[in-house]
């Protein structure tokens, strides 16, 4: 867990709650959404139970992290505020980023 300096706590726990999100259902929480729904898109409710139980947070900002095909992590940021209308989600391209860094890809 790393914070910047005068990082608030939602941010914090937001970012917590995307990693967990990432690593237990094994994708991006830009894509949970779709986890509690058909493939028609509509209601699943043994998703929507699942997405309880596991406490699924679906806002954008939380990756899994996959070495070789195989899930060794994941990584959540919390904090900055989406412009969904222009497509921009600065944390899920922070998450990104320091995966980048990291794997230097």
């Amino acid at each position: 867990m790393k914070r910047v300096d005068g990082a608030n706590r939602v941010g914090i726990e937001t970012g917590r709650m995307k990693a967990e999100s990432a690593l237990y259902l094994f994708r991006p929480t830009r894509a949970i959404s779709n986890f509690a729904k058909t493939p028609a898109g509509t209601p699943n409710p043994s998703g929507e139970a699942m997405l309880v139980l596991l406490h699924g947070y679906s806002s954008v900002g939380g990756l899994p992290i996959f070495v070789d095909g195989e899930l060794v992590g994941s990584i959540g940021v919390g904090g900055m505020a989406p412009d969904a209308a222009s497509g921009t989600y600065p944390d899920e391209q922070c998450a990104q980023a320091g995966m980048d860094a990291v794997f230097k890809k």
